[in-house]
């Protein structure tokens, strides 16, 4: 499932040549490696759109994923540094042992930022995506998601950052939640 997720984001990059601004993002540990591309799409006073491809490895639960969504973001109010959004997220991709099950699905969820101009560069991210039993196929009835980010802008183009995420499945067949990820990773943020 791993090559053809990466087929997916490299011809998404290649069919929006088009987009404004592009960050990549990379965070990890001694068990495990996310990378993440985020391209916007559009921007006017109202807020942006954006696409967003992201590559996920877990050695320590033998997890491979993969993921690609659209996300819509704005400011609401009068609020200096904080942007709200919501977006929808396609999942794909394998985990336990020896890659046993089989995850898709697509979710759909809010996301949050937060950095106020007082705080000199310091600001909290955090998302939770949910694709529900309808919505999630091959061995997977659920999918939830969910991540908080601390980070700190050293310069206008880079950030740095620490980072917690959960994401559990529902397996076909099966009681309970499964987490198939759960970590705290560092990582750095990197904008063209």
């Amino acid at each position: 499932m791993g090559p053809r997720i990466i087929l997916v984001l490299l011809m998404a990059l290649v069919v929006v040549p088009h987009a404004s601004a592009t960050t990549f993002d990379i965070n990890f540990n001694d068990d495990s490696a996310q990378g993440q591309v985020d391209l916007t799409l559009g921007r006017d006073q109202y807020g942006s759109s954006g696409f967003n491809g992201r590559f996920l490895y877990n050695d320590k639960d033998d997890t491979k994923l993969g993921s690609a969504g659209l996300r819509f973001r704005g400011e609401p109010g009068n609020v200096p540094g904080l942007q709200l959004g919501v977006g929808a997220q396609v999942y794909g991709g394998s985990a336990g042992e020896t890659n046993s099950v089989d995850i898709g699905g697509i979710g759909v969820g809010g996301l949050f930022s937060f950095a106020p101009p007082q705080l000199n560069g310091l600001g909290i991210d955090g998302r939770v995506v949910y694709a529900p039993k309808v919505f999630s196929f091959f061995d997977t009835d659920r999918v939830v998601e969910a991540a908080i980010r601390l980070g700190f802008a050293i310069t206008p183009r880079i950030k740095i950052h620490v980072e917690y995420q959960n994401i559990g499945i529902k397996i076909e067949d099966r009681s309970g939640t499964h987490t198939i990820d759960e970590e705290v990773r560092f990582g750095f943020t990197g904008m063209f």
